[in-house]
């Protein structure tokens, strides 16, 4: 059973599939998709820089993340965000991709990953639907991805960041005696594929602050597992299977005085 908590600090989790280009798409169609396909409670759309395709690659001399490579032969659409009113769900969509993010506000239950998933799993037949009503095509999977997004406040768990070892018990954090000062900042990443190179779960810890009105300082860890779709893994169960890899590794770096603070029960 994969580890559970009431109140973990996760504040942002997404959930995306990448696809081979659709070369019918464009900024047009990502407002038919709004208003055709979605109900009314998703009252506007942004547009922003797109996200560019990526995969992970596993060959031994040329591990990491390999750019996809794209011949335009117009100009190149850009990403869609779709923001719900309540302003805790947002659909990112553009020529290459879908991705349902969900965004904890104040005094929100927690939502497990089951409910978030059914989530995504709608909105993404919708847009398969329109895929095939606008362009006639099906899409072509390459890659899933899922992302936990952790804020740490600064005065709950830790007060400075020789503290973070008191959360995070395997870390090593330079000590500088010859200076007789504290670290002021850290910032770590670091990847691990999963069994069977079915996916790499990506970690960074930041030392960060939060941009409100008395921006607060956190540790902010990302846990992103990415990894690719073909004839032995589809996306469901890759995402599934980058899901049960961040929380599990969650929960095995991190100490028990911390899974006692977020109330673990799993």
């Amino acid at each position: 059973m994969d580890p559970k908590y009431d109140n973990p600090p996760v504040v942002e989790r997404v959930i995306g599939v990448q696809f081979a280009e659709l070369a019918f798409f464009t900024n047009a169609h990502a407002g038919w998709f709004w208003k055709s396909y979605l109900d009314e409670e998703w009252t506007h759309i942004n547009e922003v820089p797109r996200l560019e395709s990526k995969i992970e690659n596993f060959e031994s001399k040329k591990r990491g993340i390999i750019p996809q490579l794209t011949v335009q032969t117009m100009p190149t659409p850009e990403r869609h965000q779709i923001v719900r009113k309540t302003d805790d769900r947002m659909i990112q969509i553009q020529n290459t991709r879908f991705i349902l993010n969900w965004r904890k506000k104040d005094n929100q239950d927690y939502m497990d990953f089951e409910s978030i998933y059914g989530e995504f799993q709608n909105y993404f037949d919708k847009f398969k639907d329109f895929v095939r009503d606008a362009g006639g095509e099906e899409l072509q999977f390459n890659q899933w991805e899922i992302t936990y997004v952790n804020h740490i406040f600064k005065g709950e768990l830790w007060n400075n960041i020789d503290d973070w070892t008191e959360i995070f018990p395997g870390l090593s954090i330079p000590r500088l005696d010859i200076y007789k000062k504290r670290l002021d900042t850290l910032n770590m990443e670091w990847a691990v594929n999963l069994q069977g190179n079915t996916g790499r779960l990506h970690i960074k810890l930041n030392h960060a602050v939060v941009k409100s009105q008395d921006e607060p300082e956190i540790i902010r860890a990302d846990f992103t597992s990415r990894g690719p779709i073909n004839a032995s893994q589809d996306y469901q169960r890759g995402l599934f299977l980058g899901h049960e890899a961040i929380v599990n590794t969650f929960t095995e770096i991190t100490s028990e005085s911390a899974h006692k603070y977020w109330r673990r029960r799993s």
